[in-house]
């Protein structure tokens, strides 16, 4: 039985605040004397199909039918900065005469379906609670014409597919404020139109691809507050059209290669504040070394004595004393609800005051100097996150921290103690190892014989060990039992959501081991290639799962064409530079623009009841 098209529109006339919404529009009522080609918001073409639904800002309380599948030739969908809820219909997904569509500032939550369009032009989903990961290949099939992706302030989750590279045509990527994780794929450099960039406020990690400088239409690169590590590449001074670059908030090392420097970039952050004058073009990029900053770029502030700051770009210096990090590392680890730990809760109560012997807290172990060589707090009844400055203790040797219920991520920073021994195994820590510690070495034996894996350090998500890691020469005995010495993958990786787990969740047959670098014999290796065979051909059934989270973003209309978008603002980037303003001041906040409302004083910091400029978000060219 077929549906009317009238009867598919008004599937979004939901309960009785849809009907009141529907009594205030033309048309919208299945008694209506008008063509739905005239109701308000729908556009019909020539043959009186409905092209275009066009509903923002309409305050349209719904979710998407699924019986909007059903309109073949629809190319344009904006419900932007509607109430609507529910997830995307995996039906929108199958439209395959869709060009645009833009369900941003919305209530959605579920997952980013897979679309089937080969002619997508702009698919906006920011600033709604999206979650799970990007469909795995997405962007195969959208080379051709997709120019702006924005799922940025979301709670997305997982890694950026490396599939994005294939999107030749695209000008705009914002996947920023989520929660992705691992690394930043290389292929991202074969984005040849690319001129705008945005993955801030993630935690992605790793080195930035040198490839990256290949997007030789970039001209803003936003990075701050992730976790990616490594130098700057002087590769991307090669960015002919490079304005923007922002790397502050993440935990690089060196400096900033002088070839950035001498870009000056960043100029627009600071226009029309005549103290801004007074940096150099390195700190407009990060801070040095032992410096911290607000937004951890000019003005920057030496760290003070017995701190220390190895990373550009910071925004705070980290106490070396002792005292103070155990102090912390009770204050974040919840510790008022440790297990046999008074002599630690003792401390506390007494304000950590210099009478109370740190070496004599329960699982401190120190050498004859008083330096904190161990901490053994396995199985105490911690919570929260481990803290960074856990790292900075220098002669720290052994970390077990295991069977406790400690969330988050794993530090990159623990790379700055001389580390021997590490176990966080059992706990309830996400994302992946960072690539500074794999190749740390030393850890757990990790770099023996030439053989780095990060396996050795902790199992990845998706894999477990009766020791909650791999190891180093072949099977191990503990308690008597010998102890495969590889991560084993779980038959569904939602048994093993986290890293170093000891066991797959309800499973009771496991497979074979992922790791490749911990030395593996030739009979080993004869002896797992079936398993691994097998192993695929069940993978292959249980697809890509999905993981979780959220935050938020600016957006933007990027081109226009039929009423619904076309005209790049980038087209327009030369004449908006030279009358004052690169930014769109209907749609973007630029610091340029407040000159006239903010006090403030660069130079020293200080900030007044209007001296807040230092809050200013960066603003996107888009």
């Amino acid at each position: 039985m077929s549906i009317s098209q009238e009867d598919i529109v008004l599937s979004f006339v939901q309960g009785v605040d849809g009907a009141a919404w529907a009594d205030e529009r033309t048309g919208w009522n299945a008694e209506s004397a008008e063509s739905v080609c005239k109701w308000d918001g729908i556009t019909c073409d020539h043959h009186d199909s409905i092209v275009s639904i066009d509903l923002e800002r309409q305050d349209l309380s719904a979710t998407i039918p699924t019986e909007l599948g059903l309109l073949h030739r629809l190319t344009h969908l904006n419900l932007q900065g509607n109430p609507i809820y529910g997830s995307i219909p995996y039906e929108v997904g199958t439209l395959k005469a869709l060009e645009v569509i833009n369900l941003s500032s919305t209530l959605l939550d579920g997952t980013i379906p897979i679309f089937l369009s080969p002619n997508l032009r702009e698919l906006v989903f920011a600033y709604s609670h999206l979650e799970g990961s990007i469909p795995f290949l997405f962007g195969e099939g959208h080379g051709e014409n997709l120019a702006k992706l924005d799922f940025s302030s979301n709670s997305l989750t997982g890694s950026i597919p490396s599939s994005l590279g294939k999107m030749s045509k695209l000008l705009y990527l914002d996947l920023s404020s989520n929660q992705l994780q691992g690394s930043l794929p290389a292929e991202i450099g074969n984005l040849g139109s690319l001129q705008g960039l945005f993955l801030d406020n993630n935690r992605l990690l790793g080195r930035i691809p040198p490839a990256l400088s290949r997007s030789q239409s970039l001209f803003q690169i936003f990075l701050h507050k992730n976790d990616f590590s490594g130098t700057i590449p002087a590769a991307l001074a090669d960015l002919p059209n490079l304005l923007d670059l922002f790397i502050d908030g993440n935990k690089f090392t060196g400096t900033v290669p002088q070839e950035l420097c001498d870009r000056y970039l960043n100029k627009d952050f600071f226009e029309g504040h005549p103290s801004g004058n007074d940096r150099d073009g390195c700190t407009s990029v990060a801070c040095p070394a032992n410096t911290k900053a607000f937004q951890g770029i000019f003005p920057c502030h030496t760290c003070a004595e017995s701190f220390l700051n190895p990373y550009l770009g910071s925004n705070q210096c980290i106490g070396l004393e002792q005292r103070d990090i155990l102090r912390n590392m009770y204050k974040e680890m919840n510790g008022d609800n440790w297990l046999f730990a008074s002599s630690w809760q003792l401390a506390n109560e007494a304000g950590w005051a210099e009478n109370i012997n740190i070496c004599d807290l329960e699982g401190v172990e120190c050498n004859s100097a008083g330096h904190v060589v161990g901490i053994n707090l396995a199985n105490k009844n911690l919570s929260g996150m481990i803290p960074d400055s856990v790292g900075f203790l220098r002669y720290l040797r052994s970390l077990n921290l295991a069977d406790n219920s400690l969330t988050g991520y794993l530090p990159s920073d623990l790379r700055w103690a001389p580390l021997e021994e590490l176990d966080i195994s059992g706990n309830k820590l996400e994302g992946f190892v960072p690539p500074s510690l794999c190749e740390k070495g030393d850890i757990n034996g990790n770099g023996n014989g030439g053989q780095f894996s990060c396996d050795i350090l902790t199992c990845p998500a998706g894999t477990f060990n009766e020791i909650g890691r791999a190891s180093t020469g072949g099977p191990v005995q503990s308690n008597g039992d010998i102890i495969n010495p590889y991560c084993v993958r779980c038959l569904d990786a939602d048994q093993a959501q986290y890293l170093g787990q000891k066991a797959c969740e309800n499973v009771s047959v496991q497979t074979a081991p992922v790791s490749e670098g911990t030395g593996l014999s030739d009979i080993a290796l004869v002896g797992i290639i079936m398993p691994i065979i097998a192993v695929v051909l069940v993978m292959a059934f249980y697809g890509f799962r999905k993981y979780k989270r959220m935050k938020h973003r600016r957006e933007t209309q990027y081109y226009n064409s039929n009423g619904v978008s076309s005209k790049s603002v980038f087209a327009e980037f030369g004449a908006k530079q030279s009358s004052g303003s690169v930014f769109d001041d209907d749609k973007k906040f630029c610091a340029a623009n407040v000159k006239n409302t903010l006090a403030f004083d660069i130079t020293s910091e200080r900030l007044s009841d209007k001296e807040v400029w230092l809050d200013v978000p960066r603003a996107r060219v888009i």
